[in-house]
């Protein structure tokens, strides 16, 4: 059942990386404490002791969602060319994460510089999950979830951005096509843009996957799935880093706080 299942993906993936894909599954409750969100680098450590000195980028999935979409390269932003960049306005992405436990919204920015989608803001909707329409029927499951992302695009995003920063909407985990259509129509409602779109090429439990296997391929190492915020770089991106720090005026490295820390054992890793 779970080959047929993934079929779909493992082609998307093989297609991406070059080779077919080994999947390994870790089952976890859908809200972790911060005590136990490094249950999924453990688990894999047990199999992989020397996973430290492999070049393995941890990061929670969210850190995946934006990297499938071709942003950096100018995409779906509705902007020219010439405007996507450092020197360009600001680009943000509302990010939705919607499973049957919860929806967690995301507001992400386009790093150009850093070629990554830090996170400007995020709510965790706990009761907004899919499971709960059937507990409180579809017309107030509806007013919840558009209570909840109307107030955190307009009450929340827009008290430090304007309205046309937010330039796409992407959708991703395990909800049902008919709840994520509903959801994109409630997100896209709630930005109220002209420019703005719900982008839909990927299957929404796919975005993840196929945003890791677009970030590895590019940068030529394994994503991990996790709740660890740790972010783990070779010797040449802690310098082209600490470096980069100088440039915006710090006098040393100690001046940054929760700097990234080199991967260990890299050099005899290679």
């Amino acid at each position: 059942m779970f080959k047929h299942a993934i079929a779909p993906l493992t082609a998307t993936l093989s297609q991406q990386l070059g080779h077919k894909p080994e999947y390994a599954a870790l089952f976890l409750p859908s809200v972790l404490d911060d005590e136990i969100r490094r249950a999924g680098i453990d688990a894999i450590k047990e199999d992989l002791p020397n996973l430290d000195q492999r070049p393995i980028k941890w990061g929670p999935s969210h850190m995946a969602m934006c990297q499938g979409w071709e942003f950096l390269e100018g995409k779906y932003l509705s902007r020219p060319l010439d405007q996507c960049n450092d020197d360009g306005p600001i680009n943000l992405i509302l990010v939705l994460e919607y499973e049957e436990s919860y929806l967690w919204a995301y507001l992400k920015e386009v790093d150009w510089d850093a070629r990554v989608f830090p996170t400007c803001l995020e709510r965790f909707g706990k009761e907004c999950g899919e499971r709960y329409r059937e507990d409180i029927g579809a017309d107030a499951y509806h007013e919840r979830v558009s209570n909840f992302v109307d107030d955190f695009v307009n009450n929340q995003a827009l008290q430090g951005y304007n309205r046309d920063d937010i330039r796409a909407i992407v959708i991703a985990g395990e909800a049902s096509t008919d709840a994520v259509t509903e959801l994109g129509r409630i997100a896209h409602k709630a930005v109220e843009t002209e420019t703005v779109k719900v982008l839909s090429d990927i299957e929404t439990s796919e975005v993840v996957a196929h945003g890791a296997a677009v970030w590895a391929k590019l940068f030529g190492r394994a994503y991990n799935d996790s709740g660890c915020m740790l972010e783990f770089l070779t010797d040449e991106e802690y310098d082209a880093w600490v470096t980069r720090m100088e440039k915006e005026g710090h006098k040393s490295e100690e001046d940054v706080e929760n700097k990234p820390q080199p991967l260990l054992g890299w050099e005899d890793s290679k």
